[in-house]
């Protein structure tokens, strides 16, 4: 529909538990990614001017049973959301320079491997919330170096500084073809996030990121694995959400002339249709040829004397 054109937004009211509040622009650009307790949170959720795709996900009771780090790994799969973009555990996970190609299980909406993803020339992992470490996973399965052919960015975060302020040189920890390079960050702004390049021919195997330390992201991956550490896109448990949409009452732009507004010219008069003169049609006289009967000359057939041989008198 039309987006607000006055200075009320769009907004969800959301109740019977948390729920994730996930806004894309046209595209899939984060726009807004924030968990709404109803307890906790009593006014509606304003949702921001371009989105174009807005999504409700309801977090279950359950998340203990399973690991607690944002993020996400090779080979897991998540809820595809449209634009190359997929939801993670407290994080969306965007491609660019690839394309998701539809299935008859998946088209704007389903499920989707991290693999097509991590293929992409630029992966862009979005978390919800700060981040204090972040983590990314690269596989060498045919022993090139990947991890120096891996470059990385962060947008509303920065490396953290050392003592004589250099950015502090990353942890690495190694488990057979798979190393994983772990950063000290300082989150800056709203969304926290760490863009990966180079990755096209799929050695990026994952993107994590924690509120704690390196040592302590660290001890955690060193100990359960990283499959294992992450938590899962979606949290199960008992419950029913109520979720209303509420529109933004449309305020006129005075600025811009409207129906109303717009003067009509007279119709201008329609002379009166004349009438096609009708066309004499000269009938043509037929004249008609005299047919000059041929005189047929019977022709006469002589008859031609049979001269009978016959013996003469006796």
């Amino acid at each position: 529909g039309d987006r607000p054109r006055g200075e009320s937004l769009d907004s969800v009211v959301v109740e019977g538990g948390a729920t994730r509040v996930l806004c894309l622009a046209a595209g899939g650009r984060v726009l807004d990614d924030r968990i709404v307790v109803p307890d906790r949170d009593r006014e509606p959720v304003a949702l921001p001017r371009a989105a174009e795709r807005v999504v409700l996900v309801g977090i279950g009771d359950q998340a203990a049973i399973a690991g607690s780090v944002a993020g996400w790994y090779g080979g897991q799969s998540l809820p595809f959301v449209g634009w190359g973009s997929a939801l993670a555990s407290g994080a969306t996970v965007l491609t660019q320079g690839s394309r998701i190609d539809d299935n008859r299980e998946r088209a704007d909406g389903g499920w989707l491997s991290t693999s097509s993803l991590a293929r992409a020339a630029e992966v862009v992992t979005v978390f919800t919330d700060a981040v204090q470490t972040i983590a990314i996973i690269v596989d060498d399965a045919i022993g090139v170096d990947a991890a120096a052919n891996v470059s990385m960015r962060l947008l509303d975060a920065e490396r953290t500084l050392d003592a004589v302020g250099a950015q502090r040189p990353p942890e690495l920890l190694v488990d057979g073809v798979r190393s994983i390079l772990i950063y000290s960050v300082r989150t800056t702004g709203p969304a926290p996030s760490v863009v990966v390049e180079g990755c096209g021919r799929g050695q990026l195997a994952g993107v994590v990121g924690t509120g704690t330390s390196v040592s302590a992201l660290a001890q955690i991956l060193a100990t359960v694995g990283l499959e294992a550490a992450v938590a899962p896109p979606l949290v199960g448990g008992a419950g029913r959400r109520s979720i209303t949409y509420h529109l933004a009452a449309e305020s006129v732009d005075h600025s811009r002339p409207t129906m109303k507004q717009v003067a009509r010219k007279p119709a201008k008069k329609t002379s009166a249709a004349k009438k096609p003169a009708a066309k004499k049609t000269v009938a043509k006289k037929t004249v008609a040829k005299k047919t000059v009967a041929k005189k047929t000359v019977a022709k006469k057939t002589v008859a031609k004397k049979t001269a009978t041989k016959g013996r003469g008198r006796r």
